[in-house]
């Protein structure tokens, strides 16, 4: 049997790198092998400036004197070595796998030291979702959902929690009421191809099915990107992106 040959490569900013598939044997499964993503988001420009502003107040978050510079570096995102974290990454239109079921294991939001963990979450439309509180101050959550029910709920104390599922896809802003700096981001996704950027601003999104893929990374401050990859199967492709400091929400 002959060979199959390379697909053509991702369009990127900067660089893409294809792997090309293995011969199949006779008698050998025909379906195509899975592809890869794997990824980076880099900040160009001024960094936002960061003011110190102390909080007091009776409440035990206002006496973190921190927090209000702590919570605008958060919504930056900028890594010390310029990548940006938080930035939400997913091939748009991918719905090979949206009839599959949702993770048996909840995804997990947590209020802690008066900051949500992780700030940007992404999660399967179906998929339980655990929202705990670890302070004792209480917390009031409060999610704009639009395609799904609004979030409102208290939570009073440490080890408090609740589970929500959503069943439509859409980009929801979670906020405390009690404490205006407190903020996240739950992104429902009806399939799995997906991920968050980290420390180093990487990214990968595993088993994707071989063909054109529209690649978006959100991020809350600096917006939106897009990238055309076309894979072939069993490749690894490489995009980069690039969000600079003009591009950021006035």
């Amino acid at each position: 049997m002959s060979a199959p040959g390379i697909a053509g490569r991702a369009l990127v900013l900067l660089v893409a790198g294809t792997i090309a598939p293995a011969t199949p044997s006779c008698g050998e499964d025909p379906t195509p092998a899975a592809a890869t993503i794997r990824g980076i988001v880099r900040f160009e420009g001024t960094r936002p400036r960061i003011i110190v502003e102390p909080l007091w107040g009776l409440d035990p978050c206002g006496q973190k004197g921190f927090a209000k510079a702590k919570a605008v570096a958060e919504q930056a995102g900028i890594n010390d070595d310029g990548t940006l974290r938080d930035v939400f990454v997913r091939a748009t239109g991918a719905r090979e796998a949206s009839r599959a079921e949702s993770p048996a294991e909840p995804a997990r939001l947590s209020v802690r030291n008066c900051f949500f963990e992780p700030r940007v979450l992404g999660i399967r439309a179906g998929q339980r979702l655990v929202v705990r509180s670890e302070d004792t101050t209480p917390h009031a959550v409060h999610g704009s959902a639009r395609a799904n029910p609004v979030l409102s709920f208290g939570l009073s104390g440490a080890g408090e929690e609740r589970t929500i599922t959503f069943a439509s896809e859409e980009t929801i802003p979670v906020k405390c009421d009690r404490h205006g700096w407190e903020e996240a981001w739950i992104h429902v996704v009806a399939h799995p191809y997906f991920d968050v950027t980290r420390d180093g601003g990487t990214f990968e999104i595993g088993d994707l099915p071989p063909g054109a893929h529209t690649i978006e990374a959100w991020h809350e401050r600096y917006g939106r990107q897009e990238r055309l990859v076309t894979l072939a199967p069993s490749a690894m492709e490489t995009v980069e992106f690039v969000f600079r400091a003009d591009e950021a929400k006035k």
